[in-house]
């Protein structure tokens, strides 16, 4: 499916701010894919689609995500911050017929993260955190910082701050986050150590 497709659609069933972050995600996307060599079709599409679940309700994630043959665990089940993500990535493959399982795996984690996240999901995740458009929050200046040094760092300070976002909200925190900033911590490298110019 073609872009200005993909727009028309998902302008449709977003709210304007919303669209609003899913293009500043891909702004940053395609600016972290420039320094670590991904393809930018690839990365376009992975950060166009993330949210596309976003605006449905609970019961149609719900709906989509157990028609999908998305296995989810209770925590993601009872979160809809959590739940958009997996929602979406039944979505972009049933309904925006994406095929590259790369990109369906950056939707499914884009959220919670995981360990040994692969360079796309991790490159997703972060640009989800650093868009432009993103409401400045303690800590979002730190991780922006880092973008010109080590991108395995930033992605460290990025899910870090989800962690304490989370925690101070004394909302269950998701194994598979706890899981990545562990991973990070031990010297998992998604980048390869890439650095932003």
């Amino acid at each position: 499916m073609q872009r200005d497709m993909i727009l028309a659609k998902l302008g449709g069933i977003m709210p304007p701010s919303r669209l609003e972050h899913t293009l500043g995600v891909e702004i940053s996307a395609l600016s972290i894919a420039q320094v670590v060599g991904e393809d930018a079709d690839t990365v376009a599409l992975a950060a166009l689609l993330h949210d596309c679940a976003k605006c449905l309700s609970m019961p149609d994630m719900l709906r989509l995500i157990d028609g999908g043959g998305m296995p989810i665990d209770r925590i993601t089940r009872d979160n809809r911050s959590l739940l958009h993500a997996p929602a979406g990535a039944v979505l972009a493959r049933d309904e925006y017929n994406v095929t590259d399982p790369r990109i369906i795996e950056a939707i499914r984690w884009h959220t919670t993260g995981r360990a040994n996240i692969g360079r796309l999901g991790a490159l997703i995740y972060l640009a989800d955190v650093v868009e432009p458009y993103r409401e400045d929050y303690p800590g979002l200046g730190a991780v922006r910082d880092s973008m010109g040094g080590d991108l395995n760092h930033a992605l460290l300070l990025a899910v870090r701050d989800t962690i304490e976002y989370v925690r101070g909200r004394q909302k269950p925190i998701h194994p598979d986050s706890l899981a990545l900033r562990d991973w990070l911590e031990a010297g998992g490298r998604p980048f390869d150590g890439q650095i932003m110019e």
